[in-house]
This record gives structure tokens, C-alpha cells and sequence, in this order.
């Protein structure tokens, strides 16, 4: 019995992702991939967002649209550009200190940062309050915002090993 215990217990830490501090460095990485997105945004820079998106989410999007991404990255920054120049980000903040890091079974670091933007169109303004999943690919850090539950299941079919992950609950109210 102490052997099938053993085995069980095997089993569940190797599906489960460890916890783990995100060391100095890779916070430091974090935070400059959310300064350069924050910069982007701020300059319409939306070809620099795409080549900072995670390589599996841009392969996946180059294989939905039958092309290769070096083509379709001008045309997917141009509707980019149309959704995100009829919205104003008045404030954008992340907390990097009150993030839940850990590595998943494969050995990825990941982050989960909450994050806090208030946007506005026109003289309506929201508050968008949840969850970035900063997720480490090759020797990079990539941010993903997870608002919905497909943007988990996305994540989870790309990355296997981060499967599961449990993100805040994304809550938009309006801003008076």
C-alpha cells in the first residue's frame, strides 16, 4: 500500500505546477516586457506588440489564417491599430510583488501579475482589473492578458504544461 501511496503521490506533484520565486532577473524581464507593451501602446507601435506575443500564440494565428506570419503581421497590426486608436489607456498598472509565480512540470517560469487598466472611449471611461500570465518561452518573457476563460483554454492547449493555472477573475466596472 505504502508503494501504490508513493506512486499516487508521484503522480499528482508531476501534473501539478510548483510553486517557485520568479528570481531578481526574470522580475526585472517582466517588468521590461510590461514597459515596452505599456510604451507601445502609447506610440502605436503595434508590429513591435506582435513580435512580442508568445511564438506559439503567433504560430497559431499564422496557421488559422494560411499564411505565413511575416505577411500577415502588417495586416494583423493594422486591425490592431483600428480597435486600439478608438480607445484612450488613461492608466495602466501591474504588480509584479503581488504576482503568483511558479514553474511548471516542464521547468517553464511563469508569473501570474494583476494588472489594472482604466481605458476610455469618448467621455465613457472602465476599469478592467484581473490577470496577466508572464510566461517564459526559450530565454524571453512574454505577457498574455487571460480576461476570459478561452484566453486559459488558449494558453492551455499552446502550453501544455501550463494547463490549469487558476487566474483572478477579470472584473470591468465604469469609472466615474
Amino acid at each position: 500500500m505504502k508503494t501504490l501511496s508513493a506512486f499516487a503521490l508521484a503522480g499528482i506533484l508531476a501534473a501539478t505546477p510548483l510553486l517557485a520565486e520568479v528570481d531578481d532577473a526574470d522580475r526585472t524581464a517582466i517588468a521590461e516586457a510590461f514597459d515596452t507593451l505599456i510604451s507601445d501602446l502609447e506610440n502605436g507601435n503595434y508590429e513591435n506588440m506582435i513580435d512580442n506575443m508568445p511564438p506559439a500564440i503567433l504560430e497559431m494565428m499564422a496557421a488559422q489564417a494560411g499564411g505565413d506570419l511575416e505577411t500577415l503581421k502588417p495586416m494583423i497590426a493594422q486591425q490592431m491599430g483600428a480597435v486600439l486608436e478608438q480607445a484612450e489607456i488613461i492608466e495602466f498598472t501591474y504588480d509584479i510583488d503581488g504576482a503568483t509565480t511558479g514553474t511548471s512540470e516542464e521547468g517553464r517560469d511563469y508569473a501570474i501579475v494583476p494588472t489594472d487598466t482604466i481605458t476610455g472611449i469618448g467621455e465613457q471611461k472602465m476599469q478592467t482589473v484581473g490577470s496577466t500570465l508572464a510566461l517564459e518561452d526559450g530565454d524571453k518573457w512574454y505577457l498574455v492578458r487571460m480576461e476570459t476563460p478561452q484566453h486559459s483554454a488558449m494558453i492551455g492547449q499552446l502550453y501544455p504544461d501550463l494547463a490549469g493555472l487558476e487566474y483572478d477573475e477579470t472584473v470591468i466596472t465604469p469609472v466615474e
